[in-house]
């Protein structure tokens, strides 16, 4: 059919005269195509189904291992180090020779421990002197004084009396001398035990120059040499065993209350990144500790199985720490919900489309959650980020996960 000049010239001055129109229709004439285009896409998604599983639920705490009972020597005596008969990481055995100290150093310290008791003892024989003497001139002052008073009742006159009183002042002068002596003698008869308790404890140590491995283990030396001056109290080595280690892991104050007793706790050490151990949570500390990060945190210890592993001391790690457990419950993977304010949602498959399901979920584990309402068992739900995609009648592809 042909068109007359008069009727394109029309169409001409209808489109100048609604160009804005027009565009408008045609950008939302393009919008409907491309959503009829993705809506009739397939979209490749990860499923998996709703089924009745153990649902459990970790913390993860960081932390160190260390040794439940500590086998930590200390210096006995200042002394200096003669002989160190082992490196740190050895293996030893219970009654190892472990440190020679310098016998004549420890000799100096008993020799000096027995003269301040020789002195100790010479400053209580001088008074024992002064206390007989200063005992015999109570005695003497008191049979004055009672011959006085007796004189003084015989005749009362004011000679007799003036002679009773100084008589008994100097008798209670006499006394006074006495117990002051007598205290004296007590405090330093006490530091002549003390100084003596002192000779034996550094006669003990002199015979005791060989400071031997308590238990059996690997021995963890402190930074020390032969030649270095000891200081009483001053630690030497530890013994680290296999069957004594523990691992401290820090565990956030707010989630202390999950935390139970006898609880399993699978534990990664960075020393041994291909392994896995298993332990049991056999304390919890009764104080709250700081970080150098600030936060507030509760030491957990957690005993520990190395397997055969070399025990060292102070290895980093991490530990999974079970807080929760829900046996045979109808549950669905946790990274299938949409959690939209109060209500979430999954998407189930129905053959090659899904449908946006509000469900009703129970307790929360790390991977799975309880599901109480909106699935059954056998349903396929979509899991993954490709949840973030899709809408309520989505065509999808899909293939079940591990």
């Amino acid at each position: 059919m042909l068109v007359s000049k008069t009727e394109m010239m029309k169409v001409v001055n209808f489109a100048k005269k609604h160009k804005k129109l027009l565009i408008t229709l045609a950008v939302i004439i393009i919008l409907i195509l491309s959503t009829q285009r993705r809506s009739n896409s397939v979209k490749p998604v990860q499923v998996d189904q709703v089924k009745y599983r153990e649902v459990i639920k970790n913390i993860t705490a960081t932390g160190e291992t260390t040794v439940k009972k500590e086998y930590s020597i200390r210096a006995p005596v200042g002394a200096k180090i003669l002989q160190i008969m082992n490196y740190s990481g050895d293996a030893i055995n219970k009654g190892d020779i472990i440190i020679k100290l310098d016998e004549s150093s420890l000799k100096s310290s008993t020799e000096t421990a027995f003269a301040a008791y020789l002195t100790a003892k010479a400053a209580v024989d001088s008074y024992d002197e002064q206390v007989d003497s200063a005992k015999r001139s109570a005695v003497d002052k008191k049979l004055v004084r009672d011959e006085a008073w007796r004189e003084y009742m015989a005749d009362n006159g004011e000679d007799n009396k003036q002679t009773y009183k100084n008589a008994e002042a100097t008798y209670k002068s006499a006394v006074s001398t006495l117990q002051t002596l007598l205290d004296k003698k007590q405090s330093l008869t006490e530091t002549q035990n003390s100084t003596y308790s002192s000779y034996l404890v550094s006669w003990n140590n002199l015979n005791n120059s060989q400071i031997m491995a308590p238990e059996n283990g690997l021995l963890a030396l402190e930074d020390l040499n032969a030649g270095d001056l000891l200081t009483t109290g001053d630690k030497l080595f530890s013994i680290v065993s296999e069957t004594g280690m523990e691992f401290i892991a820090e565990v956030d104050e707010n989630d202390i209350d999950s935390i139970q007793i006898n609880k399993p706790a699978n534990i990664i050490i960075d020393g041994y990144v291909n392994d896995k151990f298993e332990g049991t949570i056999t304390r919890i500390d009764a104080q709250t500790q700081i970080t150098d990060t600030g936060s507030t945190i509760v030491e957990v210890g957690i005993n520990l199985n190395l397997k055969g592993k070399r025990p060292i001391l102070g290895l980093s790690g991490s530990a999974d720490i079970e807080v929760g457990r829900e046996s045979e419950k109808l549950s669905i993977p946790y990274d299938s919900i949409i959690f939209d304010e109060e209500k979430n949602y999954v998407f189930v498959v129905f053959e090659d489309k899904v449908k946006k399901q509000e469900v009703e979920i129970g307790f929360e584990g790390n991977d799975f959650v309880v599901v109480l309402k909106g699935v059954k068992e056998g349903d396929t739900v979509v899991v993954g980020k490709e949840t973030e995609e899709l809408q309520d009648g989505s065509k999808v592809s899909y293939f079940k996960t591990e």
